[in-house]
């Protein structure tokens, strides 16, 4: 025998395997089949179970949503499939491993973004703890970038100024009205400083005119 011969001899592969490995090995492909035949089973019996709780939900007018109990990521691939399905909306919600589960939703009745979110980081959600955003929301006095419809227009006195600070339920008082006895030249005798400096301005005045009139014409 040359030397390639007794390199390829000892390249030969292992020695067969004897009978009691042989059955070892049959013994462990036939548990694994089995052992897949009852996952396969299983998963079969929960597809129809699913089914059946969606049609009964589907029915019930008076659910807009329903809860499953936490299960692991293959069940909840059945429930997503089985609700696309049926024209159910599905979401995932909580930890793996720990509380993820399923919720599904009528069509009509689909979550808001804002209660996903809620959801989602494990909240309670309440649709009058929502602040509105964007437009038609309220803007809060004294916020930046209020605006409003008025006309802007200059300040014509103290109250419009400072209406703001002041009550509108007071009401604006009356305005004063001249008295024609007590007047001179319209002007409110109550306004003046010294009446009666006022009125022997106005005799003085006369009796000028008075003694004009009456002064011989030097013509």
């Amino acid at each position: 025998m040359d030397l390639l011969g007794t390199i390829l001899n000892k390249m030969d592969g292992p020695p067969p395997a004897s009978e009691k490995e042989k059955k070892e090995a049959r013994d462990m492909r036939s548990k694994i089949e089995r052992e897949q035949r009852i996952e396969k089973s299983r998963r079969e019996a929960f597809r129809k179970n699913i089914l059946t709780q969606i049609g009964v939900f589907l029915e019930d007018g008076t659910k807009k949503r329903v809860k499953f109990s936490p299960m692991d990521k293959i069940m909840r691939s059945i429930v997503h499939e089985v609700a696309e399905t049926a024209g159910v909306i599905a979401y995932s919600f909580g930890s793996e491993e720990v509380d993820r589960h399923v919720v599904l939703f009528k069509k009509e009745h689909a979550p808001s973004d804002e209660e996903l979110h809620a959801l989602r980081n494990g909240e309670v959600y309440s649709p009058t703890s929502v602040k509105p955003t964007g437009e038609g929301a309220t803007p809060l006095l004294g916020s930046t970038g209020q605006t409003s419809s008025k006309p802007v227009g200059p300040v014509s006195n103290y109250r419009d100024k400072y209406k703001h600070l002041i009550s509108t339920e007071i009401s604006e008082p009356a305005p004063l009205k001249p008295q024609p006895e007590r007047n001179f030249g319209f002007v409110p005798s109550s306004n003046k400083r010294d009446v009666r400096s006022i009125e022997e301005t106005l005799i003085d005045l006369r009796t000028k005119k008075k003694a004009k009139l009456e002064a011989p014409d030097d013509s």
